[in-house]
């Protein structure tokens, strides 16, 4: 095999190397978004629970100030 041959397949190995070390990059950064998902959808539902007691807060005292 030439040089030149040598060279080009250490570079196309070093390729490869990096386009692995990228996908595992990827898929971590893949989990870390299925993760801030569920994050972002528990603290959507948990606002609307807070949001929903909230309205009946005002509601009730509402109703005992018309009360009083």
């Amino acid at each position: 095999m030439s040089d030149h041959e040598d060279d080009l397949k250490h570079a196309l190995i070093e390729e490869q190397n990096k386009n692995r070390e990228l996908d595992v990059k990827v898929a971590g950064l893949e989990r870390q978004v299925g993760e801030l998902q569920a994050d972002l959808e528990a603290a959507t539902t948990r606002y609307e629970e807070l949001d929903g007691l909230y309205k009946k807060v005002l509601t009730e005292a509402a109703d005992l100030i018309v009360e009083s």
